[in-house]
């Protein structure tokens, strides 16, 4: 069975789901909240692929880094979906492409297939972070890997929550009406499908 790593901050920790607790850890076995949109591919593939789920609300670019590190399970992983907030770096997204960066290159060294996703809905977003977001985004779709594209299926021309309060419960957190768009887009780019061709 093939392993995927999910590290993320809070959106793909599950944060905003109804079935959210607290953030995955190793006392719940790294599994993701039932409606979270990591939490329903787990369900989806549960026949073909185990996902642990190693998000931590906040983690930025570095935390993720770090992360990779000093956790020996994703080191055991076929895969590794990388799916920080890119937002967390704004006031230096130079770090955040150097972090991306020596990601991919630690896990093409332990032979973990890449997928990663960039920034994706906000109801915060001014004008100029909304297009610095869809820039890092361009970038990050030439980077040679499977991207996840959750921007385009939530957001308006502002990047902000389409719907009004429908998708999310916070202005950033989508609600399980909106996890489960997420995931959607998800299988419709064939997300776990490509991890399984290439991994």
């Amino acid at each position: 069975m093939t392993v995927i790593a999910v590290i993320g901050s809070s959106n793909a920790a599950g944060v905003g789901a109804s079935t959210y607790i607290r953030d995955p850890d190793q006392l719940t076995g790294w599994c993701s909240p039932g409606s979270s949109w990591v939490g329903l591919l787990a369900e989806r593939y549960e026949s073909s692929v185990r996902i642990l789920n190693f998000s931590q609300s906040g983690m930025g670019s570095t935390w993720a880094r770090r992360r990779i590190l000093e956790t020996p399970e994703i080191s055991h992983s076929q895969a590794a979906v990388v799916c920080t907030n890119p937002i967390l770096d704004y006031e230096n997204l130079h770090i955040y492409y150097d972090n991306l960066s020596a990601i991919i290159e630690l896990c093409r060294e332990m032979n973990i297939y890449v997928v990663l996703r960039g920034a994706y809905s906000n109801n915060s977003y001014n004008r100029k972070q909304y297009e610095d977001m869809l820039r890092l985004n361009e970038s990050i779709n030439s980077m040679g890997h499977s991207v996840i594209n959750h921007m385009a299926c939530l957001s308006d021309d502002c990047g902000h929550y389409i719907g009004g309060k429908a998708y999310h419960i916070d202005g950033l957190h989508p609600s399980d009406a909106g996890h489960k768009v997420l995931f959607q887009a998800c299988i419709d780019q064939k997300i776990i499908e490509t991890i399984l061709q290439n991994a």
